[in-house]
């Protein structure tokens, strides 16, 4: 298969996903998602346990983030802090054009945990 085929293929199934995913938001504004499958690594972790797998957190970063961005929706990160731990991340997914929404929720989320004392990463 030629360059160009596979480029096409891969545009064709892009607006299949997206198309797939966008019926989520005949019933929601948004969605949440987690960005990765643990939380924020501090600098000095070679890896994270998730359940009984050590992975390398520089390797998976983008496995929950990248679908997402494949389908070309408005997406951001917002932190949710906790007291003592270090924070998690959540997508924050808008349907297609509507990125003010996004940023709207991101910005809720993140005022919510302004006064939680933050862990730092470099410990």
């Amino acid at each position: 298969m030629s360059p160009a085929a596979w480029y096409a293929r891969a545009l064709r199934y892009q607006q299949r996903f997206r198309t797939h995913i966008s019926r989520f938001f005949a019933d929601f504004d948004i969605l949440l998602a987690p960005c990765t499958p643990f939380a924020a690594p501090r600098f000095s972790d070679t890896t994270i346990m998730v359940g009984a797998r050590a992975l390398e957190p520089a390797k998976h970063f983008g496995m929950l983030t990248q679908p997402i961005s494949f389908a070309g929706l408005p997406v951001v990160t917002a932190p949710v802090v906790r007291a003592g731990r270090m924070p998690l991340g959540v997508q924050v997914i808008a349907a297609p054009f509507d990125e003010a929404a996004c940023l709207a929720a991101a910005r809720h989320i993140e005022k919510g945990f302004e006064n939680t004392q933050r862990t730092s990463i470099d410990t």
